[in-house]
Order: C-alpha cells, then structure tokens, then sequence
C-alpha cells in the first residue's frame, strides 16, 4: 500500500505490477526505506508488558476462532503451532 500511497484493504493484480522500490513482489530484498512505524502507546507496551510476570516470550494465534496461545519457551511454542496447523489443516 505504501507504494500506491494508499490504504485500500485489498491488493489487485494491478498493484502487484506497480513500478516502485517499495514492490517487493518485483524487487528482491526489502525496500529502500522504512515501511511501518509503530505507534508510541505499541512501544510503551513492549518496554512495559502488562503480564510481564507471566513470563510470555511466544504466541501464536488461531484466525478461525480468534484465540491466542501464549508459551514461555520455544519448545512450547512449537507445540502450539503444530497443534493449531493440524487443527486447521496445514499439516506438514
């Protein structure tokens, strides 16, 4: 959306052929510039997580259902995906 200076919720075929150094679908490599800047209250929430003590490092999220899973490790994490991709089809 950046390249096409707008915020449309989809993208077409037409967008994927736009000329710019920001269409990564046509350049290798990220793009020239920065893309995203989060905002301050997103920061805040990083430096200062709410359930800190929990000790929460992962989390993987089920779209179809909207519920997250949060682990301490990556093991756990791990188990978690593999869980929602079977439950969701996407075995490997």
């Amino acid at each position: 959306h950046y390249a096409l200076n707008n915020s449309k919720s989809t993208v077409s075929y037409d967008d994927l052929e736009v000329d710019s150094p920001y269409n990564l679908y046509k350049n290798k490599g990220l793009g020239p510039g920065p893309f995203n800047n989060p905002s301050i209250d997103s920061v805040k929430a990083v430096l200062n997580p709410v359930d800190k003590d929990k000790g929460y490092l992962y989390f993987v999220a089920n779209i179809k259902t909207k519920k997250v899973y949060f682990s301490k490790t990556y093991a756990e994490h791990q188990k978690n995906v593999k869980k929602l991709q079977k439950a969701n089809g996407y075995e490997n």
